[in-house]
């Protein structure tokens, strides 16, 4: 499957990588399948949590308790409320599904952007509003991309991504959101911009946890941080795609750590290496 989708890489540690986000790639294609097909299929298992020593698994959970690259996607597309896109075949029409999975009314809005791969520039955007009065699915179909004439200029497959946002309200005003990156072909595919992802702050708080904010050039995908030596640790959100600016996460160390000791620990890689 790494062929399939990824280009080869190159050493062990690009090799080991890259098979956490095929892992978490695979688990996020399929489940938001099963998901989007509500009420015919009203739930998911996937195999497997956690492993009890230490070996090669697709457990997403490390034997340590580290959480996997794998299992920060599952904390997403198992979220309330999530959207996922698909090709209708032989139409060729493009669905956004937005998925609820709680009882209640929701009121969203939802938004796909198609962006320029080389700097991430917005080149047509599109937003519907999405009302589900319970737990469902409603799909929406996205228009033609040819009819914008500045789209078409970047319908080159390998040379833009989508993003499809939605956010919503409950009936007890509570607020839901949901971000997720789609490509059109397959990655390896695509000449991914060199993003020059960086560490440009990093603060502790009080109550012991630490604020990261790190940099893009460019759009960076499956960008994953990742603390060595504290495997209880936890990130607010991790394997994402990093827009061009400036993007701030959230980690709660599972020992306490300064900020020289995290400066040490901290590596960042994203996909173009």
């Amino acid at each position: 499957m790494m062929s399939n989708y990824f280009r080869m890489p190159d050493g062990f540690a690009e090799t080991l990588y890259l098979s956490q986000v095929k892992q978490a790639f695979a688990l996020k294609t399929v489940t938001e399948c099963w998901h989007a097909r509500m009420p015919y299929c009203r739930g998911a298992l996937y195999w497997q949590l956690n492993d009890w020593w230490p070996v090669s698994s697709w457990s997403t959970i490390e034997h340590s308790g580290r959480w996997k690259p794998s299992h920060y996607a599952v904390k997403r597309f198992f979220a309330p409320l999530t959207s996922s896109l698909r090709a209708e075949q032989p139409e060729g029409k493009t669905v956004v599904d937005v998925i609820w999975d709680l009882p209640g009314r929701l009121n969203a809005a939802v938004k796909v952007t198609l962006r320029a791969l080389a700097d991430g520039r917005a080149v047509a955007s599109w937003t519907r509003p999405a009302v589900l009065k319970g737990a469902g699915v409603l799909p929406l179909e996205l228009p033609d991309l040819a009819g914008n004439a500045e789209a078409r200029r970047h319908l080159a497959l390998n040379a833009c991504y989508l993003t499809h946002e939605v956010a919503g309200t409950d009936a007890d005003g509570k607020t839901y959101a949901h971000a997720e990156t789609a490509f059109l072909t397959a990655f390896k595919h695509c000449e991914l911009p060199e993003a020059d992802v960086k560490v440009v702050a990093l603060a502790k708080h009080r109550d012991g946890s630490f604020s990261i904010t790190l940099s893009a050039q460019a759009p960076a995908f499956f960008v994953w941080l990742c603390v060595a030596d504290d495997p209880l640790g936890r990130f607010d959100d991790n394997l994402v795609t990093l827009l061009r600016g400036r993007r701030t996460f959230r980690y709660v160390p599972g020992t306490p750590l300064t900020v020289a000791a995290l400066r040490r620990r901290l590596s960042v890689r994203d996909l173009r290496g």
